[in-house]
């Protein structure tokens, strides 16, 4: 096995070559947008903090993680390719094992040795004004270093969840057998991680609040916290919050400042994401290769394909029926706002279905999703227009 190894690494060295050169350009502009330097009045009023480019560093993590996966699988998509590889004497899996775990140990390794060379360069350009404290006018500049364990620690923490984002990438991608059906069932799994828990959890907590305090009714999407969800912007979000405040010397007040629900949903979410992320990380290692027959076809792996395509619609529908409920008092503008989303969740259906089916004709075991995704729309718009109303009257 050793030979293959040796020649996927030399197979994939324009690869690190590339992730190398734009991380090197990308982490020279975060360097230089950091600056350790508290600027205060002669009222001692803080005008800015000191800037960490913390999530500047970490966000591309996500990326990479996410996407690198369709490169490495793509051997999948030509059954060329996948009897060439197939042919292995070492059997399907070591190959798996072999293609992903060389780009993701090589991805890490190039990631975390610029990084830490960043930080180095980011130490040795604060050091020399350490302590310094120059006073402009009536503003003050303090100078001092940033707290590079903590910003160690957190890399840490991130680069961990980074890798457990890696192996759920690779379970939405290899469901599939075409590179445009892979690209869709990362569009429409991570959107799943996003909202399918976090929008119906939401809409039960914004009306149990609603009713509660008889204050404001209308369920609006900007309701949604963006960090709920069981993707990595979950974990990375915690980690900020918790070390940014630590790495510019301020004291971290995320326990303190956030409220008990918030809180425990954070963690709650962080729970789920890792679970969620060793369920693929088994797969990854247990499950079966997929014929070669189905390289380059339509049908995917198993039913993971079609049950994720469909659950996006069914999810979509639900908050869009949710959010345009009050779009328009005006009866006849409201039935034509909600025929034209009923149009374009249909028509979206139609055409991504047809892509990834190779098949734009209907038969009539097509039309149950159509009926489930309309049926989904019709029943959060009535839902969301009742529980209105009702608040409504008691106001």
């Amino acid at each position: 096995m050793k030979p293959y190894i040796k020649y996927t690494i030399k197979r994939y060295l324009p690869y690190f070559l590339t992730l190398g050169i734009i991380l090197v350009a990308y982490f020279m502009i975060c360097i230089n947008v950091s600056n350790a330097v508290i600027r205060t009045s002669s009222s001692y009023y803080i005008f800015n903090r000191p800037t960490s480019s913390m999530l500047g560093f970490f966000i591309p993590l996500i990326i990479l993680t996410t996407f690198a996966p369709l490169f490495v699988n793509r051997y999948r998509y030509h059954i060329q390719d996948v009897d060439l590889f197939y042919q292995n004497p070492k059997g399907q899996r070591s190959i798996r094992y072999v293609n992903n775990l060389v780009v993701l140990i090589g991805s890490v390794i190039i990631y975390t040795g610029l990084f830490l060379l960043s930080l180095l360069i980011m130490f040795l350009t604060e050091l020399p004004n350490a302590g310094k404290v120059v006073t402009s006018g009536d503003i003050t500049y303090s100078y001092f270093v940033f707290n590079f364990g903590y910003y160690i620690l957190a890399y840490i923490l991130v680069l961990l969840a980074g890798c457990l984002n890696y192996f759920i990438a690779y379970f939405l991608v290899t469901r599939s057998n075409r590179l445009i059906n892979s690209l869709i069932m990362l569009a429409c799994g991570y959107f799943l991680l996003n909202n399918a828990l976090t929008t119906p959890l939401y809409y039960v907590i914004h009306y149990i609040r609603a009713f509660s305090s008889t204050r404001g009714y209308a369920f609006n999407i900007s309701n949604l916290n963006v960090f709920h969800s069981i993707t990595m912007v979950n974990p990375l979000a915690i980690v900020y919050q918790i070390f940014n405040p630590l790495v510019i010397d301020m004291e971290s007040s995320y326990f303190d400042s956030k409220e008990a629900l918030l809180l425990v949903l954070d963690f709650v979410y962080l729970g789920l994401y890792i679970a969620l992320g060793i369920i693929c990380l088994l797969v990854f290692i247990k499950e079966k290769e997929s014929s070669g027959e189905f390289a380059g076809k339509p049908m995917g792996r198993d039913y993971g394909q079609k049950t994720i395509f469909e659950a996006f619609f069914i999810v979509l529908a639900f908050m869009l029926g949710a959010t345009t409920n009050n779009a328009s008092s005006i009866l006849a503008l409201a039935i034509v706002l909600h025929v034209a989303v009923i149009t374009f969740l249909s028509a979206g259906h139609y055409i991504f279905n047809g892509i990834m089916n190779h098949r734009f004709s209907i038969k009539k075991k097509d039309i149950i999703p159509y009926v489930i995704i309309v049926s989904t729309y019709l029943v959060s718009v009535v839902l969301t227009t009742v529980l209105n109303a009702v608040l409504s009257s008691i106001k």
